[in-house]
């Protein structure tokens, strides 16, 4: 219960006895202390009041500057953003014309590459004589299919953009076919790689054949579900499988290797050698349907027209090894020096006997 100061008093000169008199003075001591208090955290708010005023104050006089310069500014922005729109619309124009070019560069490409098709000029290129020493072949770092070794032929004007076609020599043939030589071969810049399933015993002579740029080059998959058995054998094979390529037409000449890491698979399956080009597909033919997906590399030539005329000193044409001359099973022509019963046959012929 609270006492007011006037009833403290009262109560200090009525009290009776000397506990009476302490009880009230204690309480007198208790209430000074609580209005003392109340006083000085009075004191504390009015001062906190008088410093949030004089800050109220600069607050609005901040205010009204910052309003000032806001209306500056939004008269710099107002002009600002009717130059943005002129520059949206100047961009929009360019944007117009820039679709306009790439549709005509777009248009102008399609045509370059129908022309370059119809152009097509894949061809003959060049032919090589070449040996694979038995001591340039080194073992591949991962097998490829059944192929272990590799060995890399030096052609110093070869590239990877000429498709190329290789065969061992009648020489040779033997060696090659013993140590798994491959039909397949891959063109570098600088050399040409062969592939064996072990190191011949011996070199290998080979006769690489470069078909020109122009070439049309695929790298196909045949599917096992696209076999088909035919009617009627084609030969030996009874199964074909057709695969869409649209450049293909029977007028060009197909070549193609199975994908070495298929190797095994397209042999067990007796896939042929040979192919057949058809409007905008290539027929392949199998012994039985291959129970995997096999992947092969095929080039498309064109068929060229075959030079029958002679040569002379100013026409290119076809000639015929003479009695002077010695060619090769790859091609070569060495001269040989004639015998001694030749050389006294010729003298006899010229002077007489």
């Amino acid at each position: 219960m609270a006492f007011t100061m006037e009833q403290i008093a009262s109560g200090i000169r009525n009290a009776l006895y000397g506990r009476e008199v302490r009880e009230w003075l204690a309480l007198l001591g208790e209430t000074c202390v609580k209005l003392t208090k109340q006083a000085i955290d009075a004191a504390s708010g009015a001062k906190a009041s008088e410093e949030a005023a004089k800050k109220s104050e600069q607050n609005a006089k901040a205010s009204k500057e910052a309003a000032e310069k806001s209306a500056g500014k939004s008269a710099d922005s107002a002009a600002a953003a009717k130059g943005s729109a002129e520059a949206a619309e100047k961009s929009a124009q360019a944007a117009k014309g820039s679709e306009e070019s790439a549709k005509s560069y777009s248009e102008k490409a399609k045509d370059a590459i129908n022309d370059a098709r119809n152009d097509y000029s894949g061809g003959y290129y060049k032919t090589y004589n070449l040996t694979a020493l038995q001591t340039a072949w080194k073992p591949l770092e991962e097998a490829i299919g059944p192929y272990r070794y590799y060995c890399d032929i030096e052609v110093a004007e070869l590239t990877d953009r000429y498709t190329p076609f290789c065969t061992t020599s009648l020489e040779t043939h033997v060696e090659a076919v013993t140590a798994g030589v491959a039909a397949g071969i891959e063109t570098r810049n600088g050399c040409v790689r062969l592939f064996s399933i072990l190191i011949p015993t011996g070199d290998v002579q080979l006769l690489l054949t470069l078909y020109g740029v122009g070439t049309l080059n695929y790298e196909l998959t045949l599917p096992t579900g696209s076999w088909v058995k035919g009617e009627s054998a084609f030969g030996v094979y009874p199964y074909y499988c057709d695969i869409p390529v649209e450049e293909c037409t029977p007028a060009l000449i197909p070549m193609g290797l199975t994908s070495l890491s298929e190797f095994e698979e397209a042999e067990k399956a007796g896939l042929a050698t040979v192919m057949e080009t058809k409007t905008g597909c290539l027929r392949f033919f199998a012994y039985t349907a291959p129970q995997k997906n096999i992947d092969v590399n095929v080039s498309l030539l064109k068929k060229e027209e075959p030079v029958n005329t002679p040569a002379t000193r100013t026409e290119l044409g076809l000639v015929m090894i003479g009695d002077g001359l010695d060619v090769s099973s790859a091609g070569s022509v060495t001269s040989r020096v004639a015998s001694d019963k030749e050389f006294d046959a010729m003298m006899k012929q010229i002077y007489g006997s």
